[in-house]
């Protein structure tokens, strides 16, 4: 009964999750135009993105450079404790050719919810696209 139980709860959740998200799932070659493309943070290994939040600003590069967006919000945790993923994603957009005055940083981006929750109530973002990996896809979109 414990092990149907718990099953069954984890289908809830994952259904709670996909149906906001259904139909707003997109590739980096699909994805529509949008004001600004929000990343959210990731681990960082010696002040530089590591693969994982490597491939979510490539995705960001990409979007501006498409001028399928106009400004990047990067959203993490600049006291992190594989170190600061705010410098270490911004430092690695302007490495990519992204220019610094359409970089907007949320240092308090400490989770999902905390970075969707911000880029609107701080930052006033109505409209976005969020770079991120398929298997975080959905709850991020859910959660925006």
């Amino acid at each position: 009964m414990g092990v149907a139980g718990g099953t069954l709860v984890l289908a809830g959740v994952a259904a709670r999750v996909a149906t906001p998200a259904a139909g707003r799932l997109y590739t980096v070659a699909d994805a529509p135009s949008a004001p600004v493309v929000i990343v959210p943070g990731a681990r960082v290994r010696n002040g530089w993105p590591m693969a994982m939040l490597r491939g979510r600003l490539d995705v960001a590069v990409a979007l501006l450079a498409d001028g399928r967006a106009c400004r990047v919000l990067v959203s993490g945790d600049a006291a992190g404790r594989s170190g600061d993923e705010i410098a270490a994603m911004t430092g690695y957009l302007v490495a990519h050719g992204v220019g610094r005055e359409v970089i907007a940083t949320d240092p308090y981006g400490l989770d999902t919810y905390d970075t969707c929750l911000r880029a609107a109530q701080v930052y006033g973002v109505t409209t976005a696209v969020i770079a991120t990996q398929g298997f975080h896809l959905p709850r991020a979109v859910a959660l925006g």
